[in-house]
């Protein structure tokens, strides 16, 4: 796609956007990386657009979500669902949005970035570095938190000018009413999938990452599964 052709898709969106007079405040689904995010983020901007009927609910799936890896740059507007791997301290105050955080085990994330490189290329892996903010390169990945998912869990927790859901990957399913209830309208998820980029790993770079990991991942198991922050 040209340059020109992008641009003008991104003003014609821009425009859709402002004209969408919403009752719903902005949806932000944030996370650790590879704990759920496209998964929520998926169903939740699908299940709105299914309110506008069959026929136009693809067309208004794609005005109502949006990207927000720049979240102190983004203008955040109602009815709106975005995907970011920004930190919390980026979100500015006063944006009404409501933040459904995702996280799991830090070594399963890392390890299924990890995977991801052979999946999708070196393009893909050096773009989800910058989205989260790394402290490093992609082959320090197992030797320290690179993709500061400490400072992702720490971040959405503990930031107050939001409304959170703070919700384990393995508990997804298990409260998809509540996620319901937090987004104002019913929210239909898929059926559950195994993970898979996680358990691709040899058994000694398995060990490598839960050892490098450990820490954060008692951490992340000692926290509630599910869990709302005003």
């Amino acid at each position: 796609m040209s340059e020109m052709k992008r641009m003008l898709k991104r003003a014609v969106k821009d425009v859709c956007q402002r004209l969408l007079r919403s009752k719903y405040p902005p949806i932000i689904v944030a996370s650790m990386g590879r704990s759920g995010s496209t998964l929520i983020y998926d169903a939740v901007r699908h299940s709105r657009a299914e309110r506008w009927g069959k026929p136009f609910s693809g067309l208004a799936a794609r005005i109502m979500s949006d990207t927000a890896w720049d979240l102190q740059h983004e203008s955040f507007r109602n009815g709106v669902v975005y995907k970011t791997h920004g930190l919390a301290y980026e979100l500015p105050a006063g944006s009404n949005a409501k933040v459904i955080f995702l996280f799991g085990p830090a070594s399963d994330s890392a390890l299924s970035v990890l995977a991801c490189r052979e999946k999708y290329g070196d393009e893909w892996i050096q773009e989800h570095l910058e989205h989260l903010r790394a402290n490093g390169s992609f082959e320090e990945i197992g030797e320290k938190d690179v993709l500061r998912f400490a400072d992702q869990l720490d971040g959405w927790t503990g930031q107050h000018d939001a409304k959170r859901l703070i919700l384990h990957y393995d508990a997804i399913w298990d409260h998809q009413e509540l996620i319901s209830d937090f987004c104002g309208f019913p929210v239909n998820l898929p059926a559950r999938r195994p993970r898979s980029g996680a358990t691709s790993a040899d058994e000694a770079t398995r060990k490598k990452f839960e050892a490098t990991y450990s820490e954060l991942d008692q951490r992340v198991e000692s926290l509630p599964r599910c869990t709302i922050l005003d």
